[in-house]
């Protein structure tokens, strides 16, 4: 990971330096303050979509006397003199000077994060837990946050601690591990589903799979049988419990939101929802019993987003 960023770091001086004295540069006179498009690098070509312009980058054929190494200079070195992050952390900026042999540790390093954020995510769950207990869980009520879900992020960061976790696999892949007990067990199927000589790496559904397979899931019991009579008296009603989803499970349901809110983007004309069937479904889910205001709001949300897709991709396609 990157060290922190302090005055007596002179990487960190000179990236802070230079990020200050980007930010006080006037811009040229006539020049729009806007971000605005770079020029297509050789090779390329444009396409016009959505009344815009997408630039389309095409790799030519590698030269056979072509050489190159990676840099060895460590990379948190690397990323602290050339990467300079946007105020709001939604970007990137690389220093222009910063050689080829340092751009591919650049990449790899964010790569990285994007495959294992899940674990950084219950990472900070564990630590926030065992220091504040129930305090954070009510931290985490009092502003909104998705606690089920994260908590299964804890769960799959606890059941695999750092030093067992594979980083040639991502998160995801470790997901359906968190169930075994063995630590032996988990680092054999992490070591199968990694990419070998020969070999590519298992998917993650394949890993689940082969984890089934090799460790199935205890059946269930059986309920007992019934004689067939009605007892008498009035029969008292069960409470039934809240299905809580397996980390599995939570992390399809996540991909699922992120889908349908990408969908609606994509399918730009604005949809209000039909008001009878919104009303019906929002007072549906107010009165549902055993959920409270965050899992509520979160699933007004999911079906918010829901109806609007169906009735978006109704009115354009027909379907």
């Amino acid at each position: 990971m990157a060290k922190k960023q302090t005055a007596s770091n002179p990487n960190a001086a000179a990236a802070a330096a230079r990020k200050a004295a980007k930010a006080t540069q006037p811009p040229a006179a006539g020049a729009s303050a806007e971000p605005t498009l770079t020029d297509a690098p050789p090779g390329s070509s444009t396409q016009t979509k959505d009344g815009g312009t997408l630039t389309v980058i095409k790799d030519s054929t590698m030269p056979k006397d072509f050489k190159f190494k990676v840099s060895d200079r460590p990379v948190e070195e690397i990323i602290e003199s050339r990467v300079l992050f946007n105020e709001a952390h939604t970007s990137v900026q690389i220093e222009k000077d910063t050689p080829l042999e340092e751009v591919i540790p650049i990449l790899d390093y964010f790569q990285g994060l994007a495959g294992h954020v899940g674990f950084f995510i219950g990472d900070v769950m564990i630590a926030a837990s065992d220091r504040f207990n129930e305090r954070f869980g009510w931290a985490m009520e009092k502003t909104g946050r998705a606690a089920s879900t994260l908590r299964g992020y804890e769960a799959t960061a606890r059941a695999i601690p750092p030093e067992v976790r594979s980083p040639m696999l991502t998160y995801t892949h470790h997901v359906p591990l968190a169930r075994l007990h063995d630590v032996k067990d988990i680092k054999a199927m992490l070591k199968e589903a990694e990419p070998a000589k020969g070999r590519a790496m298992l998917t993650v559904n394949e890993l689940r799979d082969k984890v089934n397979e090799k460790f199935p899931k205890p059946a269930k019991k059986a309920g007992k049988a019934s004689s067939g009579k009605k007892k008498k008296g009035k029969a008292k009603g069960k409470e039934i419990k809240p299905y809580e989803p397996t980390d599995e499970e939570k992390v399809a349901i996540d991909g699922l939101f992120d889908a349908m809110k990408d969908a609606n983007s994509i399918l730009s004309d604005k949809v209000t929802p039909n008001g009878k069937t919104w009303a019906q479904l929002y007072l549906g889910v107010n009165k549902a019993p055993g959920m409270d205001n965050a899992k509520k709001r979160a699933l007004l949300d999911a079906l918010k987003s829901a109806w609007e897709l169906y009735q978006k991709v109704s009115f354009k396609l027909g379907y």
